[in-house]
């Protein structure tokens, strides 16, 4: 995939639709990018969706393009989990989370939008 040995990988798997809130995750990767210049990270965002094109013109707004990947739904999810540090969900809501649910299987910190903590998982 081209990611430097030593970058923290984070994984977004899911639709790219209005209520999985992928903007804000963009708008969270410029804030880490500011608030930790010499930190490496890249952002796998996994999956299809109305708003993939927007996404991805938005990253380049945001001049996030080596920061953040976009990668189709058919990549394999499992070997993406397994290369990540952690996943993030940035929706506005989740009929069933199981995305969170496959993270809390491999990682011991999962993020979510959610205003709450537990069992391991950050919510912020």
């Amino acid at each position: 995939m081209g990611i430097d040995s030593d970058a923290t990988i984070i994984a977004s798997v899911g639709q790219l639709i209005p209520s999985k809130d992928r903007e804000t995750l963009l708008h969270a990767a410029v804030e880490l990018r500011q608030a930790l210049p010499d930190k490496k990270f890249v952002i796998l965002i996994v999956g299809a969706g109305e708003q993939r094109e927007g996404l991805i013109a938005l990253s380049k707004i945001f001049e996030l393009e080596k920061c953040v990947r976009f990668l189709p739904a058919s990549e394999d999810v499992e070997m993406i989990f397994n290369l990540c540090s952690f996943g993030v969900l940035s929706s506005i809501r989740e009929g069933m989370p199981y995305v969170l649910l496959e993270a809390g299987k491999r990682w011991e910190t999962a993020c979510s939008n959610e205003r709450r903590r537990r069992r391991g998982f950050h919510f912020e």
